[in-house]
């Protein structure tokens, strides 16, 4: 008898498959050795399978996040990317790729596009504990939620080659467009897990350290932040909730080519027509503004753009104008101190110029900004353009008060259903605006002429 029973509990426990691992005790980011990590990780290995409706081929191997280590990924991962994406010279890839490799103090948690590595940086655990206003106990909880995230990650790279689809992206709209659904994803797992270990709460401070929250950003300068990782959330759950699974893995497959679509989900498409070519009628108008050389690159323009430069406007208006955007295209060209856009908005009605000019013109004024020494004023002035043919033409400048590197000039143009505008910022074009925007108009009639 006992040997039967024996025999049907040795079945019984056999039956049930091997016991999951049990959690891992971490009490401070002290406590995350590299050891430590990869407990973690195979503790969280079925639960983000599950959340993410994928398993792994291979469980990817985790390490400590080493400031050194993180700053070389972010700097070769910045310099694969956008040397696809763009024709500049090296020296201005490497100038722009020192300001990614400068975010490395930034970063908790990083999946290595290349090592196929997960990152943890324990210093970055911590101040991101106290900074979600957390009890230092909990930064293994911390740990877990960016470890989740990251993990995400290593899945679509297994299951779409990450690497693949950064070769494929043309401009910064489609780079965006494919962030907004890669870390949007991430963080549907991240939020899946948190809710299967009851850690709501801590996802949710990690959101509010950020600066954004379920509502949108809470402030004006985590917007891209929340538009990338919140509003890409929202999208991922938007086709999760029409489709399930099997929709998700497909945009991750095809990802938006337009940040419009993280905006409206409803709109999303795996590929659009390419945009409007108005290189040629943009070409050289920097100069006008600054004459030497600059470097420039062009791209389609979409809402994430459009809203970031908008936040204080009418919120409710600003998307109906936007709904009605066919189209748009953009030149920004960079200087060590100065920076010139010019963008043409194609929209569906002759109306919807007009109304986006109206709304600029009657935006809420920014608050003061507050400093040391006092309090810093913000310049918002608005005006009619005149000397140019336009059904409405109006100039603006605006920047805090004695700080031109932050100002902005900009003349903005209704001619029919499209919108022209030139921007200028970190200096004051004053004169060469006027011939600037008179060449722009000269060159884009050309460019239409039969």
């Amino acid at each position: 008898m006992a040997r039967r029973l024996a025999i049907l509990l040795l079945l019984g426990a056999l039956s049930c498959g091997p016991k999951k691992p049990p959690p891992v005790v971490i009490t401070s980011p002290e406590d995350l050795t590299e050891e430590h990590l990869n407990a973690l990780v195979r503790e969280l290995t079925p639960l983000v399978e599950e959340a993410a409706g994928k398993r792994f081929e291979e469980v990817p191997h985790a390490r400590l996040g080493r400031l050194a280590d993180l700053q070389t990924i972010l700097e070769d991962e910045f310099l694969l990317i956008m040397g696809r994406m763009y024709d500049v010279p090296d020296y201005v890839l490497r100038q722009l790729a020192e300001r990614s490799r400068a975010s490395a103090p930034g970063v908790v948690g990083k999946f290595g596009v290349q090592t196929r590595v997960l990152y943890l940086s324990p210093e970055a655990v911590g101040a991101v504990t106290m900074g979600a206003g957390l009890a230092p106990e909990r930064a293994g909880d911390v740990a877990r939620l960016v470890m989740a995230h990251e993990m995400a990650h290593a899945l679509q790279a297994q299951e779409e080659g990450l690497d693949v689809l950064h070769s494929g992206v043309r401009d910064m709209e489609q780079l965006n467009g494919l962030r907004g659904v890669t870390e949007g994803h991430a963080n549907f797992v991240e939020k899946r897990v948190a809710e299967k270990l009851g850690l709501r709460e801590v996802t949710t401070a990690l959101n509010l350290s950020q600066g954004w929250g379920d509502e949108g950003p809470v402030d004006l300068g985590s917007f891209e932040l929340w538009a990338i990782y919140g509003q890409g959330m929202h999208f991922v759950e938007h086709h999760y909730e029409e489709g399930g699974m099997d929709r998700v893995w497909a945009l991750l497959r095809d990802p938006p080519p337009s940040t419009t679509m993280l905006f409206r989900p409803e709109t999303y498409a795996p590929a659009l027509p390419d945009p409007v070519d108005y290189s040629a009628a943009m070409e050289g108008v920097e100069e006008v503004l600054t004459e030497g050389r600059w470097v420039a690159v062009h791209s389609r323009v979409g809402e994430l753009t459009l809203r970031a430069e908008a936040l204080r406007m009418d919120q409710e208006a600003l998307d109906e104008i936007l709904r009605h955007i066919e189209d748009g295209f953009v030149k920004e060209a960079f200087k060590p101190d100065r920076t010139v856009r010019i963008r043409i908005l194609d929209f569906d009605d002759p109306q919807w110029p007009l109304a986006y000019i109206d709304l600029l013109s009657t935006q809420t004024a920014p608050t003061p900004e507050s400093t040391e020494h006092g309090t810093r004023l913000w310049r918002d002035e608005v005006g009619p353009w005149t000397g140019v043919e336009a059904d409405r033409a109006i100039h603006r400048v605006a920047g805090p008060s004695g700080l031109v590197r932050f100002e902005v000039t900009e003349v903005w143009i209704a001619r029919g259903d499209r919108l022209i505008v030139v921007q200028a910022e970190g200096f004051r074009p004053g004169i060469r605006m006027e011939r600037a925007v008179e060449r722009l108009l000269r060159q884009l009639e050309a460019l239409e002429a039969p």
